[in-house]
């Protein structure tokens, strides 16, 4: 056992040298032994020494690039909430820089609590506002939580789901926040597999094989590009995002998995800033840009940290492709966010950024909804999750209602749905909800369902389910008639629905009823046509007419 700590120190030392060849790790190899002999005789859930965690924390912190104090805060940070230490003994023996991190993270005491979810936000909370002193601990505890979800499986499932509940409520846009998207999509992709196994395995099959095809497309590309300018000395790869980032799209945004671009996306590094934008033109120049599909976030970069040119182009095999244009030290960033400062000692970009996070001045936060909403975390990835009455997690669109909850929970009862208590509270099917809520639905004996229920949920399933329910409902003189869903995508104008709509009427199509909302980026929109099918050579003749309206984005048809 000696022998193998021994190594581990080693390793841990080397990882440091190499990104701070000239420090002193007396210090490290104090903080070392004194955290291993601390938790000696303590063991985790998995069986493992419990030593084993803050070890691996503080060798994630080394991997990142960071100095011998925030490493040794991190090899001690359990030792006064875990141990007998205290404070003041760390104080004296590893100074007051490495003491003041490692209280930051300490947790509060649970017995003070009058229930878990009352000290797991004061516990954050209490994170969130030492931070705003220092931001390294914020750093530590996202490191330290990161380490955790590698190894949650050997927890209890109910706790799991508690804890990844924390995580994509506060973590995950407190870490979007800090430009940290490396750390934020993993922990996405691990809650993600434990708040909901099954939707998370149909999609990560499903975006595997979109993920295989669009590769196809980018290195279609990345040839025409080396050809048409071997001169250049570009540098070429790819970017996957989480799992749950596309699968929150196609709720937020009410798209199918058919109509997402960025399964993988196509990265140019070019050597400076001003290269970006000259590169961009030369790509526009092979490659029809998308109209309003050009992000400068150089110029305004993301969170003030994040900076790239963003586009999107009918690529080859006239599909669309996302890329991004990027420098070698602007992607650090972009991968590693207030990282890539403390790494770099970037001391005035790091003291600027951190002030200008949103500050916690009171503790008495009761709840992690009212966390959120203090600060402005709720609509992270433009989802929010709620809660049953059980707690059970549900992902939702930012500005879903109750019953939007009703037809994601029960959907062949929802047509019964009658109202809702959100938080104890009885209120109408309409009332919108927030991240952090408790809903129940109440249901009656007869049905309240009506074609009005339409204009109040926000997610394709339940449009799906209300008119599902609708049709049903109905008793047509046909029997054999179908409803056809057809979704037009394009650029928003006046007269643009009137337009649709008497193409629609000049072929004889029946529209029972539309919808029609603008996109998040104010210049696109889609409408939604629900039609009697009666004659299918009207509506594919309708379709190629929609097709010649200028702008038109993408139509597509199918059968609710």
């Amino acid at each position: 056992m000696g022998e193998r700590f021994s190594k581990e120190l080693n390793d841990l030392k080397k990882i440091l040298k190499k990104f701070h060849p000239k420090t002193d790790l007396s210090v490290v190899e104090e903080a070392f032994y004194f955290s291993k002999k601390s938790h000696e005789n303590q063991f985790r859930a998995s069986g493992k020494p419990y030593f084993t965690h803050p070890y691996e924390v503080a060798k994630i912190l080394a991997e990142e690039g960071l100095d011998e104090v925030i490493v040794s805060a991190a090899l001690l940070h359990d030792v006064i909430e875990d141990t007998n230490a205290s404070k003041k003994e760390i104080e004296s023996l590893f100074g007051k820089k490495v003491a003041a991190l490692v209280e930051g993270v300490t947790k509060l005491d649970i017995l003070s609590f009058k229930s878990r979810q009352e000290y797991s936000t004061a516990a954050i909370t209490k994170t969130v506002i030492a931070a705003s002193k220092d931001l390294r601990i914020l750093i530590i505890k996202i490191f330290d939580k990161l380490h955790n979800m590698r190894t949650i499986k050997y927890l209890p499932k109910e706790k799991q789901r508690r804890i990844a509940g924390d995580v994509m409520s506060i973590y995950v846009p407190l870490i979007h926040k800090l430009g940290m998207h490396e750390v934020k999509y993993e922990l996405e992709e691990l809650s993600f597999g434990i708040l909901e196994p099954k939707k998370y395995k149909k999609m990560k099959s499903l975006i595997a094989r979109e993920r295989k095809k669009k590769l196809k497309v980018i290195h279609k590309a990345t040839e025409l590009i080396k050809k048409k300018f071997s001169k250049e000395k570009w540098e070429f790869s790819h970017e996957t995002k989480s799992i749950y980032t596309h699968y929150s799209k196609m709720i937020g945004q009410n798209r199918q998995l058919s109509e997402l671009t960025d399964y993988t996306i196509l990265k140019i590094f070019v050597k400076n800033t001003y290269d970006c934008y000259t590169t961009m033109g030369k790509i526009h120049s092979i490659f029809k840009p998308i109209p309003y599909k050009v992000k400068d976030f150089i110029a305004i970069p993301e969170f003030g940290i994040y900076k790239a040119l963003h586009t999107q182009v009918i690529g080859p095999l006239k599909k669309p492709l996302k890329i991004y244009i990027i420098t070698k030290e602007l992607d650090e960033i972009g991968e590693k966010g207030i990282v890539a400062y403390l790494k770099n000692n970037q001391t005035e970009e790091f003291k600027n950024f951190a002030e200008s996070l949103p500050k916690l001045k009171t503790p008495g936060i009761k709840n992690n909804k009212e966390l959120a909403e203090t600060m402005n975390l709720e609509h992270h990835n433009n989802t929010m999750l709620v809660f049953t009455t059980k707690g059970e997690s549900l992902t939702l669109p930012p500005e879903a209602t109750a019953l939007d909850f009703s037809c994601f929970t029960d959907g062949k009862n929802s047509y019964k749905s009658s109202a809702a208590k959100i938080n104890g509270k009885l209120v109408p099917l309409w009332t919108q909800l927030k991240t952090g809520d408790r809903i129940k639905i109440l249901y009656s004996n007869t049905s309240h369902l009506n074609s009005s229920w339409l204009s109040f949920v926000n997610s394709e399933k339940s449009k799906t389910v209300i008119n599902q329910h609708l049709e049903k409902k109905r008793k047509p003189k046909n029997k054999k008639m179908k409803i056809a869903r057809l979704r037009i995508e394009c650029v928003d104008r006046p007269k643009l629905i009137m337009d649709q709509v008497t193409i629609l009427a000049k072929n004889g199509l029946d529209i029972e009823t539309s919808i029609s909302r603008m996109n998040e980026d104010n210049t696109t929109c889609y409408s939604e046509f629900f039609i009697r099918e009666q004659n299918m050579q009207n509506i594919q003749k309708a379709i190629k007419q929609l097709k010649k309206i200028p702008n038109t984005l993408n139509i597509s048809l199918a059968y609710p």
